[in-house]
């Protein structure tokens, strides 16, 4: 059912804010520098991954996985017991929100080329953990076509 995976190399981010300046009497609206780093990072990686085939079209349905770096905390030991935690993936429940990682990540897969307007997906599934032992931090993204 997957029809295409492609895998961020970097923390999640999750979507900050617009930023709005006064230049010459006339607002500017803009994406915090962060936030902008972030999706031209992750653009570049997704699109080496998509390569050239042409952008999807139609309806899609994606599923984003975010996994964050573990925490010193959940890096302790006890001495009776070995890890302190699960040495899996551990539910993320603390900023940045969910949706914000969502918002990111499409963004991204659209200044990417993997298809034309976020809008088009009509189906998100979405999770965010701390890394297992020994995994890295990294946002996966699955994209499929929906009926």
């Amino acid at each position: 059912m997957i029809e295409w995976c492609g895998i961020i190399d970097q923390a999640p981010l999750g979507k900050g804010r617009p930023r709005a300046t006064m230049h010459h009497g006339h607002a500017r609206v803009y994406t915090p520098p962060a936030t902008a780093q972030w999706e031209f990072f992750a653009a570049n990686q997704l699109r080496t991954a998509w390569g050239d085939r042409p952008a999807l079209e139609g309806p899609l349905a994606c599923e984003i996985v975010a996994v964050f770096t573990r925490t010193t905390e959940l890096l302790r030991h006890t001495k009776a017991h070995g890890w302190k935690y699960s040495e899996g993936r551990i539910a993320h429940p603390v900023k940045p929100d969910l949706d914000n990682v969502i918002k990111a990540t499409l963004d991204a897969a659209e200044k990417a080329g993997i298809f034309t307007d976020d809008k088009q997906v009509s189906t998100i599934t979405a999770s965010k953990f701390y890394a297992a032992l020994g995994e890295p931090a990294h946002v996966e993204l699955r994209l499929w076509r929906t009926s």
